[in-house]
């Protein structure tokens, strides 16, 4: 079973492991910009979830949707259990941690895969 990953390794992926293993955290974000040509988009399935301690459980990644980076609700900013107050507030972080990644400014038509899953605890 393949390794699900959050955010990058370290203290990021640590802390967005324990938001999903309290149960706060059901989903999470990537830009399609990240996906190269050809390169298949996630997909419903079962995957281990780690931290830097080992794995935690199997998340089950239940939907896989794209949306407008305009049309991203409070639901899902809500769902990424990151403590977001709304959609403002999801979109500004996420857009500050994409930032150096990009060549230039995103708009709300840049599309945003996220990916709904639930979690199982291992042992």
């Amino acid at each position: 079973m393949e390794i699900y990953d959050l955010g990058v390794p370290g203290e990021m992926r640590d802390r967005l492991v324990a938001a999903v293993v309290s149960g706060v955290k059901s989903a999470t974000s990537s830009l399609k910009l990240f996906y190269g040509d050809g390169d298949p988009l996630p997909e419903p399935g079962r995957f281990l979830l780690a931290d830097s301690s080992g794995v935690r459980g199997i998340v089950e990644v239940v939907r896989v949707e794209l949306v407008p980076l305009g049309q991203v609700g409070d639901d899902v900013a809500h769902a990424e259990g990151e403590g977001f107050a709304d959609a403002a507030a999801w979109r500004a972080a996420h857009e500050d941690f994409w930032a150096p990644y990009l060549n230039e400014p995103l708009t709300d038509d840049d599309l945003v895969v996220v990916e709904h899953f639930t979690f199982a605890p291992s042992g």
